[in-house]
């Protein structure tokens, strides 16, 4: 006889179903589409991008937020998937809309925040997904100098994974041809901002130390370093003592420049060689021709080497002087449109309140200059300074009578900006009122701030008939 076969249980009936469903499931995953390709997600199955270059909180995220409230999402992240996994991935740009629609869902529970309609585009590799973000979080909201400096040097390094190191040269070449124009000079300073500044200034670096304090800092620490290796500085390598000297300025704001540098000078005076202990100095002509430097010894006594410093700069620090002017002024084509210029301009407000202590006084608007101004508790001298400031280009001091804001040009002038200033009070003596100077990196961003105010304002005037 025929043995008879025994049915199947409902537990062995239910297994088959799961492996069933999980290999049609796994067949999905890696079945994505082979191009441009629209597709419906929900916010359990994306996820940001986790090398996203933005590291330092969107300062349009508020404003975002209160049009997705308003509007829902007016355009949507692209997304990609890498091979295998099983959730979705911003593709480039997009990670603060998709921070906030999980804002929005957790506080409404309303389903047009949970589904998005996406544009799904197969996967590429990891240097093109991070170029992407570099190139769009830059275009849509400027990326601090430290964001940047990072995400290059993150790409730098994906480059180099699989392949030989890169020159400078040729890394610009390539960021170039994935859509990020840069600079062999700028990738330069970006480079040495991760090596040589990074590791001292982290805070002062993600509170906005921008370009033209960092080429002055690169600038000394060549001027240091120089100095250093003509001296006898036993136990300590210049890398620490660099490192160090920067870390004792190293604040969640941007640091005084002319004040780290004279601090550096001063603890270089004292590893100073004495002259009794120097070997005596040897022109070019008398320095044998094997042991030859690649740069002229300096003639200086070691004493006075470091004052020569403070009184000679050396070129680079001077060239990065005259250069200030120039990136004070000049405008890339690229940011030159009311939206960029906005955001740019929201964000140095931004900056000037929050290296005040009065971060929660700037907030960003569609319209006018791009930010506006709300009370702050913080009544410090320099909090003050900066509020009345800001105030004044969006003119919120309007409801003084005109006997009081008649001296606000002398107050902004005077006691802010020169730091000298007396208000004269109606039927009082003169007094002062309680205003601090604006400190040098402070005014440099003030006047940044104006000049892009005033290419918004040319922007959106009515041409002359």
């Amino acid at each position: 006889m025929q043995p008879r076969h025994a049915h199947p249980s409902l537990d062995s009936i239910a297994q088959q179903l799961r492996s069933t469903q999980g290999e049609a499931s796994r067949e999905i995953i890696l079945a994505d589409p082979l191009s441009d390709t629209p597709i419906r997600v929900s916010l359990e199955q994306l996820r940001p991008y986790e090398h996203n270059p933005r590291i330092l909180r969107n300062p349009l995220h508020d404003q975002l937020k209160a049009s997705i409230r308003e509007r829902g999402l007016d355009q949507p992240p692209t997304v990609t998937r890498r091979p295998g996994e099983t959730h979705y991935i911003i593709r480039n740009g997009g990670n603060t809309r998709l921070a906030i629609l999980n804002e929005l869902w957790t506080e409404t529970a309303d389903e047009r925040f949970f589904y998005l309609d996406c544009l799904f585009k197969p996967w590429t590799d990891e240097s093109s997904a991070l170029l992407g973000h570099l190139a769009e979080n830059d275009l849509h909201a400027q990326l601090s100098f430290i964001e940047r400096a990072l995400a290059v040097g993150r790409i730098k390094s994906l480059y180099e994974q699989d392949g030989p190191a890169l020159s400078q040269q040729e890394l610009a070449r390539r960021l170039s041809a994935g859509g990020y124009p840069v600079s062999q000079s700028h990738i330069s300073r970006m480079l040495d901002t991760l090596e040589h500044l990074l590791p001292g200034l982290p805070l002062a670096l993600r509170a906005g130390l921008g370009k033209p304090q960092i080429a002055r800092l690169l600038a000394l620490r060549k001027q240091a370093q120089a100095l250093w290796e003509q001296q006898k500085n036993a136990g300590e390598d210049f890398g620490t003592f660099w490192t160090r000297t920067l870390q004792a300025f190293d604040t969640a704001g941007i640091p005084p420049i002319e004040a780290l540098s004279e601090h550096l000078l001063s603890q270089l005076e004292q590893p100073d060689t004495p002259p009794a202990e120097s070997a005596p100095l040897l022109t070019s002509t008398e320095r044998p021709a094997e042991t030859q430097p690649d740069r002229e010894p300096s003639s200086i006594p070691p004493p006075h080497r470091v004052e020569h410093i403070r009184q000679h700069p050396s070129q680079p620090e001077a060239d990065s002087e005259r250069a200030l002017g120039t990136e004070l002024w000049s405008i890339n084509p690229e940011l030159d449109s009311p939206v960029r210029l906005r955001a740019d301009i929201h964000r140095l407000a931004s900056t000037l309140a929050t290296a005040a202590g009065s971060a929660e006084a700037v907030f960003p608007t569609d319209y006018g200059l791009g930010f506006a101004c709300r009370p702050s508790p913080n009544e410090s001298p320099l909090a003050l300074s900066v509020q009345l400031l800001l105030g004044a280009l969006l003119r919120a001091h309007d409801a003084l009578d005109w006997q009081d804001r008649r001296h606000l040009p002398a107050a902004l002038f005077g006691q802010v900006l020169l730091g000298i200033y007396q208000l004269p009070l109606p039927d009082q003596p003169a007094e002062d009122i309680g205003l601090a100077r604006l400190p040098d990196t402070l005014l440099m961003q003030l006047l940044r701030l104006i000049r892009l105010s005033r290419r918004l304002i040319d922007l959106e005037s009515p041409p002359a008939i």
